[in-house]
């Protein structure tokens, strides 16, 4: 389609993307996916990750960005998402540790999770699709009753407005927020990568 001056990706695909444009900003190859291309000049395609900036927006929002270095963060899901929020995490000098079916080098298995890893946990991000509409019944398998009271879970989920993984980190004294504000702010950024 030749009007095309740039387009959204979203999930399973943001990982597969990157193979479709000849350049990438480099926050976005630091992560290894992409969420925006934009087209450039003489017709080639740049490829961004506005999650990054969408998450580290949403993230202020619940805290100033003192309040997260050193702190500790369980990363729920390994797909595209998930690799934006851990560069998002690192740039905040937060220690986090993503959690799989099926682990990887590195990466902690559900089954593995015990009462004392989640009590030295701040921050709780669910990247995987569970809970998201029309299966809202689902969510990440957790210990619910070890989970931290006081930490914040966020989901990175924005319908339903509450999934049911952020009314049980609720239930259980946690710090809660929908992925909303980070679909706002990743918005704006892509608007202003398309018209800059």
């Amino acid at each position: 389609i030749p009007d095309i001056l740039g387009l959204n990706i979203t999930i399973p695909y943001k990982v597969a993307a990157l193979k479709l444009v000849q350049e990438v900003e480099p926050v976005a190859a630091k992560i290894g996916a992409i969420n925006v291309m934009k087209k450039m000049k003489g017709g080639s395609w740049k490829g961004y990750n506005t999650d990054y900036y969408g998450f580290l927006t949403a993230l202020e929002k619940l805290e100033p960005p003192e309040f997260w270095k050193g702190k500790n963060a369980l990363i729920l899901g390994t797909g595209g998402s998930s690799m934006a929020v851990a560069e998002a995490l690192s740039a905040l000098r937060m220690k986090a540790k993503k959690v799989s079916r099926t682990p990887g080098k590195d990466e902690l298995d559900y089954e593995k999770l015990t009462g004392r890893m989640l009590k030295q946990v701040c921050l709780l991000v669910n990247c995987t699709p569970l809970g998201m509409y029309p299966n809202i019944l689902a969510a990440p398998r957790l210990p619910w009753e070890e989970l931290p009271k006081g930490a914040y879970a966020v989901d990175l989920i924005y319908n339903p407005e509450k999934t049911l993984f952020l009314e049980r980190s609720e239930k259980q004294g946690l710090r809660v927020q929908n992925g909303l504000p980070m679909l706002i702010a990743q918005a704006e950024k892509s608007w202003e990568i398309w018209n800059s």
